[in-house]
């Protein structure tokens, strides 16, 4: 059951949201021009019945997304233009009666430098979700001749946030090659660059989480020589106004290609001592860099699969555990050496059955510090040697299927 989109090489790259009533809001794209407008359609399941396409200005290649606020009223984000032919522009649009209408004219997100032709502008990665009632926007943007359309994947990119109430209502720039390090995007062109395809999520007490793709030193040695990618997160926990030092989630071995990240819109909390979110992003992981439809000399074969990462992310602990926590650590203890105190700190991604036991060099356990179960974050722990003589000792972390040990030095 469906309403037929007639256009000459016919619908691409889906993109749907369904409200609390049951009305599901669906967008597609068509290729070539000029069918490569975003076109709008909603079904309401409870009658079949589908309200008919409706035509936006955007550009093509799946560069929209639609969020849903706390309230109902339905976002819709993209790559376009606002009538005026601007290519490279970011525009948002909203609709308050389940998708029928959408505000018209479109709120101009990210307007590139038009009086230039070779300038900074948006490239496929585009997503929205609401901090509230707000409108929230991430985006990528890299070099780009707009009279050719080329591109410059080896040149830095720029993860941007937008919302209105935020700094004036100026997209900020939470990501670039200040705080992630630069590597040039080369090979297969799928439209990559090295910082890009932004997802957005955000819990339900308002904090907000984007994770994107970041290019890695690894090369694929072939014909085509492929950067892999890695996933990276950042949060903010007042609107978007400041937001954390992005950071790497997926793992470094096996060594595989990380793209495409989708992360829950809505992020379940449970509260402990603090608040904990837990944090759903699906990865495609290829063991192989870009696709094998665009690259040249690549592999030929399926090697691809999604993979599911999920953390614990503790904030507002009365442990001081802010920050989004990816592995398990035990860090030196400080100061060593020492006499007669020194504090050993920890991290857990998750939440987990934790031991700290002290031993002497012949391997007699002398204090069991913890033993119980610990929520996701940071830790410290202040040891005493006050009763023992001065030597060599051992602590050794216990945490899931995590163990290390560190050595220090008592010097009395």
């Amino acid at each position: 059951e469906h309403d037929p989109l007639n256009i000459s090489d016919g619908p691409v790259w889906p993109r749907h949201i369904v409200t609390d009533n049951g009305i599901v809001i669906f967008a597609s794209s068509g290729s070539p021009a000029p069918d490569d407008d975003v076109k709008i359609n909603t079904l309401d399941l409870s009658t079949g019945l589908f309200s008919g396409w409706q035509n936006l200005a955007s550009d093509d290649a799946e560069q929209y997304d639609f969020a849903i606020s706390p309230n109902g009223t339905i976002g819709l984000a993209y790559n376009g233009w606002d009538g005026s032919n601007e290519d490279g522009d970011v525009l948002y649009r909203f609709s308050t009666d389940n998708g029928l209408t959408w505000s018209d004219p479109p709120t101009k997100v990210f307007d590139r430098d038009e009086a230039q032709d070779t300038a900074m502008g948006s490239i496929r990665g585009v997503a929205v979700n609401f901090y509230n009632e707000e409108p929230c926007v991430t985006y990528e943007v890299c070099q780009q001749i707009f009279s050719s359309g080329n591109f410059f994947p080896g040149l830095p990119s720029e993860i941007h946030f937008w919302s209105p109430n935020i700094n004036g209502g100026v997209p900020k720039v939470i990501a670039d090659s200040s705080n992630v390090p630069y590597y040039p995007y080369v090979g297969t062109n799928d439209v990559h660059v090295p910082l890009c395809r932004p997802v957005i999520g955000r819990a339900d007490n308002s904090y907000l989480f984007i994770a994107f793709n970041a290019t890695t030193e690894d090369i694929y040695p072939s014909a085509d020589t492929t950067s892999y990618m890695a996933g990276f997160i950042t949060y903010s926990s007042d609107g978007g106004d400041n937001w954390s030092t992005p950071e790497k989630f997926t793992p470094e071995a096996p060594l595989l290609d990380w793209r495409y990240p989708s992360i829950a819109e809505v992020i379940p909390v449970t509260v402990t001592d603090g608040e904990v979110f837990t944090i759903h992003i699906v990865m495609q992981g290829d063991s192989l860099p870009g696709s094998t439809v665009n690259a040249a000399g690549m592999p030929v074969g399926v090697t691809a699969q999604y993979y599911h990462f999920s953390a614990d992310v503790t904030i507002g602990s009365t442990n001081g555990n802010e920050g989004i926590i990816t592995t398990y650590t035990l860090e030196q203890n400080y100061p060593n050496p020492f006499n007669p105190s020194t504090t050993i700190k920890y991290s857990i991604p998750s939440q987990s059955f934790v031991q700290l036991k002290i031993y002497d060099v012949l391997g007699n356990e002398l204090v069991t510090h913890i033993k119980e179960e610990k929520s996701a974050g940071n830790y410290s722990i202040e040891f005493d040697a006050s009763d023992i003589p001065s030597g060599v000792y051992f602590y050794t972390l216990n945490a899931g299927n995590f163990n290390q040990t560190n050595k220090m030095v008592l010097m009395k």
